[in-house]
């Protein structure tokens, strides 16, 4: 009983996760960048000392240079969490074997990533770009091998290790 408990937490979570990316990506290109661009804002001034002491020129000047590094580590990340959350949803299936759960979770995150991009076609002012496709599987596959890592050097390696003979 406690594995389907945790299997549908973890699959509400997971799903709930891919709606905060939507939203993300239903966001018109301009009210995008100025969500990214108050988010580096946010960082920056706590981040270097001199931002806020900057002409507002200078500041737009420093948060524009950010934007592109800012806006692909945020996709990065965000995947990563995804990762981390579809690893969790698949984990708990011990009729498969431990290395087809990674495996089952990395194409569930690449189908989304592609289609978060597809979706991205009908935004205004949004593009569909293999490259994101690339940074968001990578993120995915970042939370996926931290969550296989630690799976394997811990405890919890027993618990989901059941039936993958």
């Amino acid at each position: 009983m406690r594995i389907k408990a945790f299997r549908a937490v973890s699959v509400i979570l997971t799903l709930i996760w891919m709606c905060v990316i939507f939203s993300f990506s239903a966001q018109n290109s301009e009210k995008s960048s100025n969500t990214s661009a108050g988010v580096i804002e946010k960082v920056v001034s706590v981040v270097y000392p001199g931002f806020k002491d900057m002409t507002d020129t200078e500041k737009t000047e420093k948060v524009e240079s950010l934007q592109f590094t800012a806006r692909k580590t945020a996709h990065c990340l965000i995947y990563t969490v995804l990762g981390v959350l579809s690893f969790l949803s698949v984990i708990s299936y011990r009729k498969l074997r431990f290395y087809i759960r990674p495996a089952i979770s990395a194409l569930i995150c690449f189908l989304y990533a592609a289609s978060d991009e597809v979706h991205q076609l009908f935004v205004a002012g949004r593009s569909c770009e293999f490259r994101d496709v690339f940074i968001d599987f990578c993120g995915a596959l970042l939370g996926i091998a931290i969550c296989t890592a630690i799976t394997r050097c811990t405890k919890i390696y027993h618990f989901v290790r059941a039936g993958s003979k």
